[in-house]
């Protein structure tokens, strides 16, 4: 638990030069907690393509393109990227405090 954890502590700010492994990894991380299943980051993100609000699919979407090689790795909103990371850590937070209680 503690070794998935610590890949995301940083996502926040990690998201805007990484954008691609922090968003799949952020997924991985919350499938796992919420669902208990490891996956890769492509099942993570076809997880949240499912699982996240409908707001955060955009990103989500151009980060598996990206992935499978089909996008380029373009500028997306820095933004968009930070509240995306910010709600996930939110999320991912609540879960390990229910778990540590």
């Amino acid at each position: 638990m503690k070794s998935i954890l610590y890949d995301v502590q940083h996502a926040s700010t990690d998201i805007i030069e990484t954008p691609m492994y922090i968003s799949l990894n952020l997924c991985r991380v919350l499938f796992y907690l919420r669902e208990g299943a490891v996956s890769s980051k492509k099942e993570g993100g076809d997880w949240g393509m499912q699982a996240l609000p409908s707001e955060y699919r955009p990103i989500i979407q151009h980060c598996l393109n990206e992935y499978s090689g089909s996008e380029d790795s373009t500028a997306l909103n820095r933004e968009k990227l930070t509240d995306f990371a910010d709600y996930m850590l939110s999320e991912i937070n609540k879960i390990n405090r229910i778990a540590m209680d």
